[in-house]
């Protein structure tokens, strides 16, 4: 069986879905591929987040903001957006959440 993909998207891609990312990954450990991106991504991370994860000893070495792209869409089973005004393709079949 294949693991489910799951992206999380907002605009920036930088704090909510950074942290949803981060924590999904931390919590669905190799069950899940999770990944995050942005409609239009900022050019660093929210520092404020970044702190938040760290104290709970949650690394965000491997982060940057990413661009929401068709084909992210397209490779993603379960797409949730972080309900800040983000915009993408919806395809049929994919399981969308707000």
């Amino acid at each position: 069986m294949t693991k489910p993909v799951i992206l999380f998207a907002c605009v920036h891609n930088g704090g909510r879905s950074l942290a949803a990312k981060v924590l999904a990954e931390h919590h669905g450990g190799d069950r899940v591929d999770v990944r995050s991106a942005g409609s239009e991504p900022g050019g660093s991370l929210n520092p404020v987040v970044v702190q938040v994860l760290e104290e709970r000893g949650l690394s965000v070495n491997r982060e940057a903001p990413k661009l929401f792209t068709y084909d992210g869409v397209q490779e993603a089973d379960f797409v949730i957006t972080m309900g800040c005004g983000e915009t993408g393709p919806v395809f049929p079949g994919k399981t969308y959440e707000d």
